[in-house]
C-alpha cells in the first residue's frame, strides 16, 4: 500500500524551502524540511574544475570555476513572458548563463532538491515502518509495504495577463516535469552528482527527459499522472493565511518580497474563500537593495553587498557610511514598491468600486508582509513606512487626507500555526522563520477547485469565477518548452 506525502516546494531566487504534508499519518500534519540544521537550500549551482557540479550548500576541496545564481528569475523572464517593471532586468540576463540557459540550470537544481527532500522523508518514514520489527522479520518486509508516493506543488511568480501567466505556468511545469524525470533516470543522488554538466546537458535534451510537443489535454494528463503541479506564489502565501484562520471576511493586501520579485496582491475573503481583485509581479525585491548598495559603494558584487548587509543586521548599526548607504538602499526599494502597489490599486482595484466604497473597504486594513525581503528591517530606520498608501486622490503634496487609503503592514511571522505543524527533526524553531516559510506551507495544501478564485476579467473585481481558458500564445494549444535551447517547440 502506497503512503502519500505531498510536498510544497518554494523554489526561491536566493534559497529554496519545502514543507511536506504527511497524509498517511495525519492529513493535517505538516513538516518543514531541514537540511543540515537549516530550513533553506541555497539556490545556487557551481561548476568544478572537472566539470562536475556542486548544488546548494555542498562543500568540496576542489576548485570552483563558475557559479550560477538568480536562475529562477532569469528563467521566469524572457522576451515572450514580460513583467511590466523592468528596472532590474540586467541582473537576470540569460547571457550570464551562456553556453547554458537558466531553464537548464533550474532543471539541474530542482533535480538535486527533489533527491534531497525525498531521501530525507524516505529515511525517516521507512525507518519508522521498521521500528520494533525484529532483524529476522525485517528480511521479509516487502518494499511495497512501506513505499512512499510523492506529489509535488511548486510556486511560481505571478504575472498579470492571462496569456503571460499561462505561458509562465507551462514553462515551469515543463521544468519541474523534466527535473522529476531526471531524478528517476539517475535513481540515486550520488550517480547524479558524479555527472559533468555536459553529460547532463545531453541527457536533459534527450527524448526520455524532454517532453515532446503534445496537445494540452495530453500534457495536463501527463502532469496529473506524474503528480506535479505549479501554482502562483502569491496565492500560496494567501492559502497560509486562510488555513491558519487569520482572515475574517473583508478586504486585504499582501506584499510577498522575495529575492528577485515582489508579488503584490489585493483580495477579499468571504466565508472562507479568497477572491483575487488584482495581482501582479514586480521585478523589484531584496536583490535591488543589494544592487543599490553596490552602486553606492562602487562595488559590482551583489554577493559583497549581501555580506555587508548581513553584518549590519547583526550589529543593528544604522550610522556611519555603511549604515547610511543601507538606509538609502532599502528606502529606494520600499518607496518603489509602495508606488507599484499604488499604481496597481489605481488601475485594477479602485475602478471596480462605486464612489467611496473602496475607501470604506480598504482603509486601515492589513497588508500582510511575506517573504525573506520583508524581514529586512525598515521600522528601525523608517517608521513612516510601516503603512502603505495605495490611494491619495491624486494629491502630490500635503499631509494625509480623509479619503486616503493606508494599509497597515502586518508581519505574517507573528501568526503561529496549529500544533500539527513541526520541523522535520522536531528541534528547529520554525516559528521564527515562518516569514520565509509561509509560501512552502501554503503549497503543501493541494489546491481544491474553488478555494481560491481568479476572476475572468484579467483579475479585475467583478465576476468571481475561475480563470477562463485561453489559447496558448506560442504553439497553438500544443505544449513543449525546450530548456536547453530556451525556446518553445515549433
Amino acid at each position: 500500500m502506497k503512503k502519500r506525502i505531498h510536498v510544497g516546494l518554494d523554489f526561491g531566487t536566493h534559497q529554496t524551502k519545502a514543507c511536506a504534508r504527511i497524509y498517511f499519518e495525519n492529513p493535517f500534519k505538516h513538516e518543514f524540511l531541514t537540511f543540515d540544521h537549516s530550513f533553506f537550500i541555497p539556490s545556487r549551482v557551481r561548476i568544478m574544475e572537472d566539470e562536475t557540479l556542486l548544488y546548494g550548500a555542498m562543500k568540496s576541496n576542489g576548485k570552483v570555476v563558475r557559479e550560477f545564481s538568480n536562475f529562477k528569475m532569469a528563467a521566469a523572464i524572457d522576451e515572450s513572458i514580460s513583467i511590466e517593471f523592468k528596472e532590474s532586468e540586467e541582473i537576470y540576463s540569460s547571457s550570464a548563463y551562456s553556453p547554458f540557459t537558466p531553464e537548464f540550470i533550474s532543471v539541474l537544481f530542482l533535480t538535486y532538491s527533489i533527491f534531497k527532500i525525498e531521501n530525507l522523508l524516505i529515511e525517516k518514514y521507512k525507518k519508522k515502518d521498521l521500528k520494533g520489527v525484529g532483524f529476522f522479520n525485517r528480511l521479509f518486509v516487502r518494499n511495497s509495504d512501506s513505499e512512499l508516493e510523492f506529489t509535488w506543488q511548486m510556486g511560481i511568480p505571478t504575472e498579470y495577463t492571462h496569456s503571460n501567466q499561462l505561458a509562465r505556468k507551462r514553462k515551469f511545469e515543463t521544468i519541474l516535469l523534466m527535473a522529476h524525470r531526471l531524478k528517476h533516470h539517475y535513481q540515486n543522488l550520488e550517480s547524479f552528482q558524479n555527472r559533468t554538466i555536459k553529460d547532463l546537458q545531453k541527457i536533459v535534451e534527450s527524448t526520455p527527459i524532454q517532453p515532446p510537443l503534445m496537445a494540452k489535454e495530453k500534457f495536463e494528463s501527463l502532469l496529473n499522472e506524474t503528480g506535479i503541479s505549479v501554482f502562483p506564489e502569491a496565492a500560496a502565501g494567501l492559502m497560509s493565511l486562510l488555513k491558519l484562520r487569520a482572515l475574517e471576511n473583508g478586504f486585504y493586501s499582501t506584499m510577498d518580497i522575495g529575492g528577485g520579485s515582489t508579488d503584490i496582491t489585493f483580495f477579499s475573503v468571504w466565508k472562507g474563500k479568497i477572491y483575487f481583485l488584482a495581482s501582479e509581479s514586480f521585478e523589484i525585491a531584496s536583490n535591488n537593495v543589494f544592487k543599490t548598495l553596490s552602486q553606492l559603494e562602487d562595488d559590482v558584487s551583489l554577493e559583497n553587498s549581501w555580506k555587508r548587509i548581513q553584518a549590519l543586521l547583526i550589529e543593528k548599526k544604522w550610522t556611519g557610511k555603511e549604515g547610511r548607504n543601507y538606509q538609502e538602499s532599502i528606502k529606494r526599494t520600499l518607496i518603489t514598491l509602495q508606488k507599484s502597489s499604488k499604481k496597481l490599486f489605481a488601475k485594477n482595484v479602485k475602478p471596480a468600486f462605486n464612489s467611496g466604497m473602496a475607501v470604506r473597504a480598504f482603509k486601515d486594513q492589513a497588508c500582510f508582509m511575506i517573504g525573506g525581503g520583508s524581514a529586512l528591517p525598515y521600522s528601525d530606520v523608517f517608521p513612516y513606512l510601516d503603512q502603505i498608501r495605495v490611494w491619495d486622490n491624486g494629491r502630490s503634496i500635503g499631509g494625509p487626507g480623509e479619503r486616503d487609503i493606508n494599509l497597515k503592514k502586518k508581519m505574517i511571522g507573528k501568526i503561529i500555526p496549529d500544533e500539527n505543524v513541526r520541523s522535520y527533526d522536531g528541534k528547529e524553531n520554525w516559528q521564527d522563520k515562518f516569514q520565509f516559510l509561509s509560501v512552502a506551507y501554503g503549497l503543501s495544501y493541494p489546491f481544491a477547485p474553488g478555494e481560491i478564485d481568479w476572476d475572468e476579467s484579467e483579475y479585475n473585481a467583478g465576476a468571481l469565477t475561475e480563470i477562463k481558458e485561453v489559447a496558448h500564445p506560442f504553439n497553438e494549444n500544443m505544449f513543449s518548452y525546450r530548456v536547453v535551447e530556451k525556446k518553445w517547440a515549433d
